[in-house]
């Protein structure tokens, strides 16, 4: 049997400044380059994937349909809260400082952490993959992205207190759905002049060993310069080491989750 479900894959850690956002537009852009169709949703009231792929959070139509509509008190559906980006075969849920005020509704609401579940459900048949760029935080709006999520992958960056996030987030992914198992940590911004902080992460790492996703992926300044061009890292260049490196991961994600999913074949 065929699964028309997409594939939903959280990128989340508790800890800022770790590549949450670089990684959701690089791996989704990534993924859309392979033909398939994917979905970015924005869980970030800053909109840091909402800016770095082009859209204008200004613009009327932007600002009218959010993620903020998709998880409000009289939600609109999916479909219509949907935009283009500039990179073929990626769609994206926008999302604005707007945001911030249905996250505080939502710690009082019903079934709080289910919401972006029940949304995505429209998206079976018309997008292969969905890749949610979760804000540092352990709130409502991560806690729905978690229990939407089909994978969680956790960035950490090579550097002393790498792994103080993911510890964290875990402890929340344990509570709210005991057993899960499809999570990963991916290593990040490793910078290959930095030998002692390198063995110092790794060291960390090894925690975690089982739950590491083999690629790493470099520091590299044009992940950066793209976002504040408003273009995706393949746009921008192609050939950097970053782009290379997210190519991998994506193909890395497609050999681990995109085959005999719940004994389907996707």
């Amino acid at each position: 049997m065929r699964s028309t479900s997409p594939l939903a894959i959280a990128i989340a850690t508790q800890k800022g400044g770790t590549g949450k956002t670089t990684t959701s537009m690089a791996l989704s852009a990534a993924l859309a380059r392979t033909g398939d169709q994917v979905l970015l949703v924005d869980l970030d009231p800053q909109g840091h994937s909402t800016i770095g792929l082009g859209l204008d959070v200004d613009d009327d139509d932007v600002r009218s349909r959010t993620v903020r509509e998709l998880l409000s008190d009289d939600p609109l559906p999916l479909g219509a809260v949907e935009h283009p980006t500039g990179v073929p075969n990626l769609s994206i849920v926008p999302a604005t400082i707007r945001l911030e005020r249905v996250a505080q509704w939502l710690y009082g609401a019903p079934a709080r952490d289910r919401r972006l579940k029940g949304a995505l459900t429209a998206a079976a048949g018309r997008y292969r993959w969905i890749v949610m760029d979760c804000l540092p935080s352990l709130g409502p709006l991560v806690e729905n992205a978690l229990m939407a999520a089909d994978v969680v992958i956790l960035p950490c960056k090579m550097e002393a207190r790498a792994t103080d996030g993911a510890r964290d987030l875990l402890e929340v992914l344990r509570i709210l759905r005991p057993g899960f198992a499809d999570w990963r940590i991916l290593r990040n911004a490793r910078d290959g002049r930095r030998a002692i902080a390198n063995a110092t992460a790794d060291a960390l790492f090894t925690q975690y060993a089982g739950q590491l996703l083999e690629t790493v992926i470099p520091q590299c300044d044009d992940l950066n310069h793209a976002q504040f061009q408003g273009v995706d890292i393949f746009t921008y260049a192609a050939n950097c080491s970053g782009a290379i490196a997210y190519s991998r991961l994506a193909e890395e994600v497609r050999t681990l989750w995109a085959s005999n999913r719940n004994g389907q074949t996707t």
